[in-house]
């Protein structure tokens, strides 16, 4: 399972498709926490005896929470709590697994280029929606109130960030390859920050945001907290900057956002995000979409990575104040 990880993360990290099956994954279900952690064969026996392994495998998971088994439906109301043929995870390690699951299918439909097919989009957004429910009732049985240590709604909120946003194309556009290949990418850029799903991608990067910064300063973050915060400051200076339509419900083509359930599915407001971003936009400089996640990347310290991706963001903070 952990090799499911850093497959899904290398692919994320690199733009590439995955090299394990996720969805076909035979994986069971990880243990409980109270047998994995029982430091002798006498704690461990009573552990097993108490929480006895479950025989559901992710695979079945995704089978039976696919779009045919579920429906599409347009709201989150009309998603019904009811009986799968598969259980929920009783364990937020085996819900890492199956997220990073959904991860691994929106980076090998970017490889194949078929990601804004309509059946993609209804079964990765499905998967998506479904995944929220079963981490929801996970929280309620066991009584969760916090989402450390493995900082699952942030994945949850970058997955969507990925599906609706090309940060491939993004990291390009901002200088990857070099200045002569950004120049080629950014016309791409700016056709995208008009569309809709580039507003629906910027308002779940507000919200990777304000999760980032309720990270307790003790907590050591799991291996994808400092992607998701360097991809999601990418992706937000790429629509701040480039987007020249206003942000209100006015502007054409933009959509109703009680179409994007998962908002309303996670409680969280989509008007307060889009009046978020419109007074980000109103202030110039690259330090108002850049600065706050180069200042969380360095203080989340822990990982090397976190502290060389907060670097590149200083340096495009400072070349962009000396040419304001």
């Amino acid at each position: 399972m952990g090799l499911h990880l850093q497959d899904a993360e290398l692919a994320s990290l690199y733009h590439s498709p995955p090299n394990l099956r996720h969805p076909g994954n035979r994986h069971c279900y990880a243990c409980a926490r109270e047998v994995f952690d029982a430091p002798n064969a006498q704690a461990w026996a009573q552990a097993m005896k108490l929480h006895p392994p479950v025989k559901a495998t992710i695979r079945q998971y995704f089978s039976s929470r696919s779009p045919s088994s579920v429906g599409t439906p347009p709201h989150p109301r009309d998603y019904p709590l009811k009986l799968m043929s598969s259980p929920d995870p009783a364990d937020d390690f085996s819900l890492y697994i199956v997220l990073i699951g959904i991860q691994a299918q929106v980076c090998e439909a970017r490889e194949l280029d078929q990601l804004f097919t309509y059946s993609n989009q209804v079964e990765i957004t499905t998967l998506l929606i479904e995944w929220y429910h079963s981490y929801q009732r996970y929280q309620q049985s066991n009584h969760v109130t916090d989402d450390v240590p493995f900082c699952l709604l942030i994945l949850w909120h970058s997955i969507f960030v990925s599906l609706f946003a090309d940060i491939n194309e993004v990291e390009i556009a901002f200088g990857r390859q070099g200045a002569k290949t950004a120049a080629d990418h950014v016309e791409k850029i700016f056709a995208w920050a008009e569309t809709p799903g580039a507003q629906r991608a910027a308002l779940h990067v507000l919200r990777i945001r304000q999760l980032l910064r309720r990270l307790p300063l003790s907590t050591v973050p799991p291996v994808h907290v400092p992607r998701v915060a360097f991809q999601s400051a990418l992706v937000f200076w790429a629509f701040v900057r480039m987007r020249k339509a206003p942000l209100t419900p006015a502007t054409t083509g933009f959509v109703d956002m009680s179409s994007w359930v998962e908002f309303s599915t996670a409680r969280v407001s989509s008007r307060d995000l889009l009046r978020e971003l419109q007074r980000v936009r109103e202030v110039r400089g690259s330090d108002q979409c850049l600065g706050p996640f180069s200042d969380i990347l360095h203080r989340l310290g822990y990982w090397g990575l976190a502290e060389k991706l907060g670097d590149i963001l200083d340096v495009a903070i400072h070349e962009d104040m000396v040419r304001l």
